[in-house]
């Protein structure tokens, strides 16, 4: 078999809302690799959420921050960085509608204290223990000023009242503006990345780099920021706990990630 490219999601495709990364999953990463095949993580997380947490000689590359960054082995291929008066606008915002919020560069998330706070609540109220928490926000610096902040790629936020259009809107258009896959409130929470990153430029970039084509791509996700990434893989696969509008445009759906779906997904497409 041609050597694939495996483009993986995190959270909800790799690992389940705990952090937990099934004991099947790394069965079949390793397999795939083992074969010949690259892993290459797919994620809105920073690598500051990554690492040390995982160890990098699991994975040949990195998509991070929803495409913001490229990384393969220790190259970094790609990055693109938020400019700074729209980044202050877009912190004003947050702070006159009360939004706990983070800013995440490659080497740390940025916030406030009251943030901070509020969204460790939230996160507590909805079962997770303090560990979790921490594997969830990874290194944390509180700043008075987090959008003075370095390398800033992107911005999470919760407990929104409006709707992602909306806050698009009032920022001028200025940024890409998605629905959450990892909801913290019950509200609108949501990411914003640079204009034209998406997990599928972020892949690009990365078969620009080691000379693979896009036919050689598998891709694996569950939630909105995945559309981008299932539509450019020559095969996109949904998990069976995804999205419904995202299983619907996926090429194989395969089970909940809790029953094996990443191995399963492996199997079915002959990686292992």
């Amino acid at each position: 078999m041609t050597p694939k490219i495996v483009f993986l999601d995190m959270d909800g495709t790799l690992c389940n809302r705990d952090g937990v990364i099934p004991d099947s999953a790394w069965t079949a990463l390793r397999r795939a690799r083992e074969n010949g095949h690259q892993m290459v993580l797919c994620t809105g997380r920073c690598k500051a959420q990554l690492f040390p947490w995982l160890d990098p000689e699991d994975f040949d590359g990195v998509v991070s921050v929803a495409g913001s960054c490229v990384t393969c082995g220790d190259t970094v291929v790609y990055q693109k960085c938020m400019e700074r008066e729209p980044l202050r606008k877009m912190v004003a915002y947050f702070r006159s509608h009360n939004m706990p919020y983070f800013l995440q560069s490659e080497e740390a998330i940025y916030t406030e204290s009251w943030s901070l706070a509020e969204s460790r609540q939230a996160l507590l109220d909805l079962g997770r223990t303090p560990d979790q928490i921490k594997d969830v926000f990874g290194n944390i610096i509180l700043r008075e000023d987090p959008e003075e902040a370095p390398k800033i790629e992107k911005a999470l936020y919760y407990r929104c009242m409006e709707p992602a259009s909306a806050v698009d809107a009032a920022l001028d258009h200025a940024f890409t503006i998605t629905d959450s896959s990892f909801k913290v409130t019950r509200f609108c929470d949501g990411e914003i990345t640079c204009r034209g990153i998406t997990k599928a430029a972020g892949m690009q970039h990365y078969l620009d780099f080691t000379g693979f084509s896009r036919e050689d791509t598998i891709a694996v996700g569950d939630g909105p920021n995945d559309f981008e990434m299932i539509d450019f893989a020559n095969i996109g696969v949904a998990m069976g706990n995804g999205e419904p509008s995202l299983k619907a445009r996926a090429d194989y759906v395969t089970t909940h990630i809790e029953d094996d779906g990443i191995f399963n997904a492996f199997s079915h497409l002959g990686l292992l």
